[in-house]
């Protein structure tokens, strides 16, 4: 998919920029882990506290205030006012309550994107994220009773060699 979004702003000669909160940097990693990534993609902002958002991008310390920092204003000042501070062309910026540990009762899941390309406007998006499911087997080499044992086959009744002392 990052290859997809670079490979057309590349064809647009569109240069993007990310502003990132909640994913802290990893929209940003995506698009920079792809080789010839520096002909789209001209900066990434990660700005996690509301001073950073403030700081960084100019988002006015009023929304931060009321509807909050997690919010569909927010997330649209965030993508203006990337575009203000670099010199890119389409802007995408994410805020959000990643996990269950942050926000408000209810709000946890809830993440708002916002696009913004110089010269036009486009509406944000609102989206729910339901938290990962548990794994049955948290991790890859943990025991499990379906995955076999490593080691040498044994005909039956083939006891293992002894040990003798030397």
């Amino acid at each position: 998919m990052a290859r997809r979004v670079l490979d057309e702003a590349r064809r647009r000669r569109l240069r993007l920029v990310t502003a990132e909160s909640c994913t802290g940097g990893l929209l940003a990693s995506l698009l920079t882990d792809i080789p010839g990534c520096s002909h789209a993609f001209e900066r990434g902002f990660v700005v996690y506290t509301e001073d950073a958002k403030r700081e960084l991008l100019g988002v006015p310390a009023h929304l931060l205030q009321s509807p909050g920092p997690v919010s569909e204003e927010v997330a649209r000042a965030m993508a203006e006012g990337a575009l203000a501070h670099s010199h890119g062309d389409l802007a995408i910026a994410v805020t959000g309550y990643a996990d269950g540990l942050a926000g408000p009762a209810g709000k946890s899941g809830i993440v708002h994107f916002a696009v913004a390309r110089r010269g036009r406007a486009h509406p944000p998006l609102r989206q729910a994220l339901r938290p990962p499911r548990p794994r049955r087997n948290p991790h890859p080499l943990a025991p499990s009773r379906a995955r076999p044992r490593l080691g040498k086959p044994r005909r039956p009744g083939m006891r293992p060699p002894r040990l003798q002392d030397q």
